[in-house]
């Protein structure tokens, strides 16, 4: 498992320590140009009005205390999840909407052996 994120190494690494994955690989990509490699688009503004979408941003920043936050200039970037072997895609989630909550499990499950 490895992410692919904006930000700089330095702020990044106070993110990943707070949720615990501090020594999972991680990869700066402050030009997006994974994100393009992976067809992972910006979200639409209209997509972001959505309740579906500010429901559990309000959650999750007022209600659990997380906080505001700086929205940074990569706000609109939507996420994706890839399975990649060999240097081939095996199975993808482009998050249509950034409260997009796929299956991961499921989605590794799809390219074990004996699955396919």
């Amino acid at each position: 498992m490895a992410f692919v994120h904006m930000s700089t190494e330095a702020e990044a690494a106070p993110w990943f320590a707070r949720y615990g994955v501090a020594d999972v690989v991680r990869v700066s990509d402050p030009d997006k140009a994974l994100y393009r490699m992976f067809a992972l688009e910006p979200a639409a503004l209209t997509g972001l009005m959505h309740p579906r979408v500010w429901w559990p941003w309000f959650r999750t920043a007022i209600l659990r205390g997380y906080g505001l936050g700086a929205a940074g200039p990569n706000w609109r970037q939507l996420t994706g999840v890839f399975v990649v072997q060999g240097g081939q895609v095996l199975t993808a989630v482009r998050h249509a909407n950034a409260a997009a909550r796929p299956d991961y499990v499921a989605l590794v499950r799809r390219v074990e052996p004996g699955n396919g």
